[in-house]
């Protein structure tokens, strides 16, 4: 079939790509998109061979666009795939893309789980126009080592959950930091708050267990139920919470 014999992709210019579009691509693995091009919800869905994908001049990228499932295999005893009691052994395999680096320095939004579980994906830039990472955008994204995020003023619950090699968020504009928003980020050492104040959500910070300088926590306005439970801060001013 189409999906199935697909491997190369290239879309021109201001052409918006629907619900589902490329989804189930199982072999494409490089993807161009011309300017101004709307990437809709779930456009490359479970495509886990896609690698490649400029996505430099895109105007926004949607809900799950570039997400995937999620499966539990069981194990037996030789953790061999194969059925077991609820006292087995469990693994998860994900498919969704494989993507190293992600450029959207002209795009203006992204989606909901956007890129969740893109377990490969490592750098992304990100234009000034988006102010919001919305919840689960980012999350599972294992490798992911640099984003710029000092445009954006609202961090969506979850948004970089489990993102285990993020070393360092600097969020000088963020006003919200929603719920579980770095949560179990495991390298996180440096947090850059916003100057002027923010609203830290419940289990924001919780499991960062790297985590030992936070910039301007004098100047946050309100912290969420454990935050920063289990984050080794030597020190912690709260005086404006």
């Amino acid at each position: 079939t189409f999906q199935t014999a697909l491997v190369e992709l290239t879309i021109g210019n201001n052409v918006t790509l629907g619900e589902n579009a490329f989804a189930n691509a199982h072999n494409l693995e490089t993807v161009t998109l011309g300017e101004n091009a709307i990437v809709g919800k779930m456009a490359f869905y479970n495509n886990e061979s896609l690698k490649y994908i400029d996505l430099s001049k895109v105007k926004s990228v949607g809900d799950y666009a570039f997400s995937g499932d999620s499966y539990m295999i069981c194990l037996d005893e030789n953790m061999q795939v194969g059925a077991v009691s609820v006292e087995g052994t469990y693994m998860y395999t994900y498919h969704a893309p494989k993507i190293e680096n992600v450029d959207l320095s002209a795009a203006e939004s992204i989606g909901e789980y956007a890129f969740v579980y893109c377990h490969e994906l490592q750098t992304v830039i990100l234009s000034e126009k988006i102010k919001e990472i919305p919840q689960y955008a980012f999350a599972d994204c294992k490798k992911l080592v640099s984003i710029n995020l000092s445009s954006v003023t609202k961090i969506g619950d979850y948004a970089f959950s489990e993102c285990s090699l993020l070393p360092e968020a600097v969020l000088m504009a963020v006003e919200t930091v929603g719920e579980g928003a770095f949560i179990y980020n495991g390298s996180l050492t440096k947090v850059v708050l916003n100057p002027e104040g923010c609203v830290i959500g419940n289990n924001a910070f919780a499991e960062c267990g790297t985590l030992t300088d936070v910039a301007s926590l004098e100047r946050v306005t309100s912290i969420g139920d454990y935050a920063f439970l289990n984050a080794p801060l030597p020190v912690a001013d709260l005086s404006s919470a």
